[in-house]
């Protein structure tokens, strides 16, 4: 957790330095000097977490480091709440602009104090962790073949990942060849090539192979940095000495006492006998071999020194017939590398091949970068077009290594969404089990996950302990001042009673048993001034608490599933915010101060109302400014009342990040001006549009270049003709279209979509016949037909939908039987009925007219769903039709029941 915590905070630290630079003079140094050693505990914290169970000492050092990376993090906020203060209720603008330089030169001198302060506590414990280092061999252990403790390499680079690129065995033999030659002097081999060739996962292949490690009698691994302080490094080799020959103090000497003549004397002085192996990482240039070099005795024993480096210079001087140069991939080596990764045959879809093709040209022909590559790919769905061009632009950013995972905290990449980088972190801890997907969409995406209660029990208390999180299940609790996130389940406690200044996530989970007139929300302005996070989602609240525009700071507010009806107009002091959630609220409307909120992403106020007679949902979305192109940030948006016409549309043409959209309400007349927009939303993943009333003709022919990576479509209104631009969508996952009532069958122009896994049909289509035909449909899983009231006949021909899992038939009023071919669907899980005539289902008995049900044994069930006394009540084959029934009537009685379900 404290690495985490450090990461989190150069990330907050330098984006403060960034925005306020100008308030800082004579600051910088210092917050600079701050950074350096921040940066430096980060890997020594990696280790330090591992084992902090084992060794108190560490445990406490740990606590120190998240105790003043709270405090930094609390100091840095409150400057920022300072600088923001809102002067508004002064009167007079000149005394509101005196005030306003009063402040910022008051900030400034707290600033600069306050750093002052922070690098003494930051390098009092720097000094102190790397003593710690020093006496107590903050090192991985192993063991060699003689049965002594093997030492390990620099203790900061102790994790290196593995690439396994094409065609290794063959260098790792050259390099252990020349490792074991004859020769009594001691020689310097050199990998040399540029980075991302993987010099350091084939010299550690090398190191680790154990005719090696049983060839030397001592080993040592030494990782380089620009950075380094080669007074440390010294010390490193020395300490690394001593674990190996067991001498628990080398000579008797204070290493904090030497120079770097005198380090390099002692460690001369222990080589000076015996046959060692040293590993040189990333050797930079001749001036840090020198440092190295005259440490490490030339003592006729047979010695070597293996080294990486970028510079062809330094390896030819060093190694003069021993180097062995790494190269790129060829273009066929690359593809040949990132198809094994990926696919299982070694052959890419033909749908991905230039999308492949720009990956590893952005590779380079490097191994690590395709093995990065193709390892983000790997999670991916190979039907999702989208996904892996998300994966492609953001190639520069995101082939770094995978630590987030463990730090928890999203860092932001270029070319990708801070979203979209925490699916792929969901994704690797899916993969890895760490968490368990409770539910998926019908499109493959995670809807909801869980962790297993054997890793909840252990993260729970660790995470408590650590201030990082606090569980309220009682009314009257007290929680450790510098709590950070509260988590609020099922009553509503009363935070004044609690301490909470450093809070900054205010989560409320779990129903509160209270009514809405007794339910009140008492937050403390004050104490809590820091708070990011508020979720209120949820709770009995009427009416927007009017405290919450005091958390200047603010980045999340949810108020989803609550009885809100308005938003006052101070919103538009919650500058900071980046997520509104009012999902399922009684808000219709809000107020013009909305556009002050310039970082706002996520903008979602809508509610569904279902009609259970038939399943269809209503959309009731919001009325906003007219002026909505002024929120630049914003990447969704959802549900867009259309009744401000052309203006409207015009605005939303210049959201340029928006990736979802939601259209409510749409008339006729403005379907040319939406589809102008929506051509320059080049973003845009997922677009619903719903007309004004049923019969309202949606006007989407003009949209003449479509966004590339539009995964999901819902058109909900009438259809002229299915738009020609729907079968262009490569990318399209789901689409669903409801009221189209079309002349045409849809289904031969949306056959070859490659992507698609999802289709949904709702009243789409007059005609009496639909026909699957192969080998069309591919990839869909899901199918459903609602409300197809003039269809008689469904085919299936063998080779269509080869994947599909659920059928589900609603309303089809005119069906005389089940779809022909269905027995083609070998992969069919779940067949369901909903308001059928009673003619269809009695083709499904055994001994009925239609021996259809013969041919789907190997489907589980089918199963008949129906409205009954205000809910829904199902019945499966199995139940309608018992075991030894031999006529059809007596399996009619009780399809019968009840019967209006029958009509």
């Amino acid at each position: 957790m404290p690495e985490g915590l450090v990461t989190f905070l150069l990330v907050k630290f330098a984006k403060f330095l960034e925005e306020e630079g100008k308030l800082l003079r004579g600051v910088p140094a210092e917050a600079e000097q701050i950074k350096d050693e921040l940066e430096f505990m980060v890997t020594f914290l990696r280790v330090a977490e591992a084992m902090e169970e084992e060794d108190l000492q560490l445990k406490m050092f740990a606590k120190k480091v998240r105790d003043i990376v709270y405090d930094m993090e609390d100091a840095l906020d409150d400057f920022k709440l300072s600088l923001t203060h809102d002067h508004g209720r002064m009167f007079y603008s000149t005394l509101r602009k005196v005030a306003h330089l009063f402040m910022r030169l008051k900030v400034q001198h707290q600033i600069g104090v306050q750093m002052r302060s922070m690098k003494e506590r930051v390098t009092d414990i720097s000094k102190m962790h790397r003593k710690y280092l020093m006496s107590n061999n903050m090192m991985e252990r192993g063991s060699s073949s003689s049965g002594t403790r093997q030492p390990s390499r620099r203790w900061y680079s102790f994790l290196i990942e593995e690439a396994d690129p094409t065609g290794i065995d063959g260098p790792k033999r050259q390099l252990i060849e020349w490792l074991f030659d004859s020769k009594s002097e001691r020689e310097v081999i050199s990998v040399v090539g540029m980075g991302g060739l993987g010099k350091t996962t084939l010299v550690k292949k090398v190191y680790d192979d154990t005719e090696v490690q049983k060839h030397f009698e001592f080993c040592a691994w030494i990782t380089l940095s620009q950075s380094l302080v080669m007074e440390e490094f010294l010390k490193d080799i020395i300490q690394q000495l001593s674990y190996a020959l067991r001498i628990s103090d080398p000579q008797g000497l204070d290493l904090d006492l030497m120079n770097i003549t005198n380090l390099r004397m002692v460690i001369n002085e222990f080589l000076r006998e015996r046959k060692y192996l040293i590993v040189l990482d990333n050797l930079l240039d001749a001036e840090a071999w020198s440092d190295f070099g005259s440490a490490l005795p030339d003592n006729s024993c047979g010695s070597r020194i293996l080294l990486t480096t970028r510079n062809q210079v330094v390896a030819s001087a060093l190694s003069r017939d021993k180097v062995f140069p790494l190269d790129r991939l060829s273009e066929e080596d690359s593809s040949t590398l990132f198809c094994k990764k990926i696919f299982r045959n070694n052959t890419c879809p033909r749908h991905l091949e230039n999308v492949m093709k720009d990956i590893l040209v952005r590779c380079h022909g490097l191994p690590l970068a395709i093995v990065a590559a193709s390892g983000i790919l790997a999670a991916e769905d190979s039907g999702r077009l989208d996904r892996w061009e998300m994966v492609r632009q953001s190639l520069p950013t995101t082939l770094a290594d995978d630590a987030n995972l463990k730090k928890g905290f999203v860092k932001a990449k270029e070319g990708m969404t801070l979203e979209e980088i925490a699916e792929t972190y969901l994704s690797e801890l899916i993969k890895r089990s760490l968490v368990q997907v409770v539910e998926t969409t019908t499109d493959g995406r995670v809807k909801s996950c869980r962790m297993h209660e054997i890793l909840l029990d252990i993260i729970i208390p660790k995470s408590i302990d650590q201030g990082f999180v606090e569980i309220a299940k009682e009314q009257n609790i007290n929680w450790p001042r510098k709590v950070r996130r509260l988590s609020i389940q099922s009553v509503m406690p009363n935070i004044e009673q609690g301490q909470g200044q450093g809070l900054r996530s205010l989560l409320v989970f779990g129903k509160i048993e209270s009514s809405p007139e007794s339910f009140s929300l008492k937050l403390p302005t004050r104490r809590i001034r820091l708070l990011n996070v508020l979720d209120l989602g949820g709770t009995p609240l009427k009416k927007f608490p009017k405290e919450i525009v005091n958390f200047i700071l603010l980045k999340y507010l949810s108020m989803r599933n609550t009885k809100v009806s308005s938003i006052p107009s101070s919103i538009g002091r919650l500058q900071n915010l980046e997520t509104f959630d009012l999902k399922h609220t009684q808000v219709t409307e809000l107020p013009s101060e909305i556009l002050k909120l310039q970082k706002l992403r996520h903008l979602l106020v809508y509610r569904y109302e279902m009609k259970y007679d038939d399943q269809i949902h209503t959309k009731y979305g919001c009325k906003l400014p007219a002026q909505i192109g002024g929120l630049l940030s914003v990447e969704k948006l959802c549900f867009l009342e259309a009744t401000q016409g052309n203006d409207l549309f015009k605005e939303l043409g210049k959201l340029k990040q928006l990736r979802r959209l939601g259209i409510v309400n749409l008339r006729k007349e403005d379907g040319e001006a939406l589809c102008s927009s929506i051509e320059m939303l080049r973003n845009l993943n997922a677009l619903s549009v719903t007309s004004f009333e049923r019969s309202q003709i949606i006007d989407m022919e003009n949209l003449s270049s479509t966004p590339r990576f539009l995964a999901r479509l819902y058109l909900t209104g009438r259809l002229e003709k299915l738009p020609d631009w729907i079968s262009t969508l490569d990318s399209l996952v789901k689409l669903v279209l409801k009221w189209s009532r079309l002349n045409d069958d849809p289904l031969p122009y949306l056959q070859q979509l490659a992507s698609l896994v999802h289709l949904e049909f709702v009243d789409v289509y007059n005609g009496d016949k639909l026909c699957f035909q192969a080998p069309g449909f591919q990839k869909l899983k899901f199918l459903g037909l609602n409300k197809l009231e003039k269809v008689d006949t469904i085919t299936i021909e063998q080779g269509a939908m080869p994947d599909l899992e659920k059928l589900i038939v609603q309303s089809c009023k005119s069906l005389q039987r089940l779809p022909l071919g269905i027995e083609h669907l070998s992969k069919l899980k779940e067949v369901e009925f909903f308001n059928m005539p009673l003619k269809f289902i009695m083709t499904l008995h055994p001994n009925g007219e239609e021996q259809d049900y013969l041919k789907v044994e190997r489907v589980p069930d089918v199963y008949f769903t129906y409205w009954n006394n205000g809910k829904w009540d199902m019945y499966s084959l199995s139940e309608i039709f018992k075991e030894g029934s031999n006529s059809a009537t007596s399996g009619a009685s009780k399809i019968e029941r009840p019967r209006h379900i029958w009509k």
